[in-house]
């Protein structure tokens, strides 16, 4: 997410032209994107969206006049209500914030960027550097956790990383994490007290596939330390009973707990079922809930 997306802003600042950042700062009605959509743009490349379509084009075309007419920053807005003048029929309207960046300076603070929120960490753009009038709070990638990997973990494994998540994986049992689906990411093996290490600024979500409820329980005790903000949890309703039967004061130590998990949609394969699971983080991510509710439909009969 953010700290690719700076990265590659970062290198392109190595060359003699300046760039304009383009930044969705306020928001009214049904749009394609939020507040914290970027792109960076030059006078021959783009990275990043603000939403495709006539929107981006117009962003495009005020961004390359700003880089052409040497402003610092300037800002508008782009009506997307249906009429002659609108670039589109969404409803609603976007405020951008344009900034130009350029130098040695603004490589570097480009650069710093890109490797704090690659650590994880949180960074503050000020409105001089983004063109807003306040403070912009861009966040890393949250932490995905598997916690028992299989077929479902694989394929979580390979769906979640274009999704913006960063990933680790456990499992007692140390030679199925040597998989090529979790190379890249942080594996961790033994008791389920190794869980502990993930004490860390990212957003923790974990999904728990484990074989059995009794390594479920194990590792959720573990768990309530990191006040992880989601965890997910895949078996029938009987598993979850006995889950919370085992941990009375679970619900006060993970109130975030979502079983069964993941969403109906008939899902049946790994791929299927991982699909549905993601849906649901994403979810969770996006619409800025204290947790997911319940799945109300999911299967209570896999991976039971």
């Amino acid at each position: 997410m953010y700290a690719a997306f700076f990265r590659t802003f970062a290198e392109a600042l190595t060359g003699n032209d300046p760039i304009c950042l383009a930044t969705v700062v306020a928001t009214r009605g049904a749009v394609p994107r939020h507040r914290g959509a970027m792109m960076w743009v030059s006078a021959s490349q783009t990275q990043g969206t603000v939403g495709g379509g006539q929107l981006e084009l117009r962003v495009l075309a005020r961004a390359r006049s700003l880089i052409e007419s040497g402003e610092s920053g300037a800002r508008f807005e782009v009506d997307l209500g249906g009429g002659p003048d609108s670039a589109g029929v969404c409803g609603g309207r976007v405020s951008f914030a344009l900034s130009r960046w350029f130098g040695a300076t603004d490589h570097a603070r480009a650069s710093d960027m890109a490797a704090s929120l690659q650590r994880g960490e949180t960074c503050i753009m000020l409105p001089y550097e983004s063109g807003d009038t306040e403070p912009l709070v861009l966040e890393p990638k949250p932490l995905l956790l598997l916690v028992g990997v299989g077929h479902c973990g694989a394929a979580l494994a390979r769906l979640a990383a274009p999704l913006g998540f960063r990933l680790a994986v456990f499992d007692t049992r140390e030679d199925v994490l040597a998989a090529p689906e979790y190379e890249t990411a942080l594996r961790l093996s033994g008791p389920p007290s190794a869980l502990k290490v993930l004490q860390t600024e990212r957003h923790l979500q974990a999904v728990l596939l484990n074989r059995d409820y009794h390594a479920d329980i194990d590792c959720l005790r573990v768990l309530a330390e990191l006040h992880p903000d989601y965890v997910g949890m895949m078996g029938s309703k009987r598993r979850e009973f006995e889950v919370r039967s085992a941990l009375p004061n679970l619900a006060d130590q993970l109130p975030h707990l979502d079983a069964p998990l993941g969403i109906e949609i008939g899902a049946e394969t790994p791929e299927e079922i991982a699909i549905s699971i993601l849906a649901r983080l994403i979810g969770h991510r996006r619409l800025k809930s204290p947790h997911s509710p319940p799945s109300q439909n999911a299967d209570p009969h896999k991976e039971s």
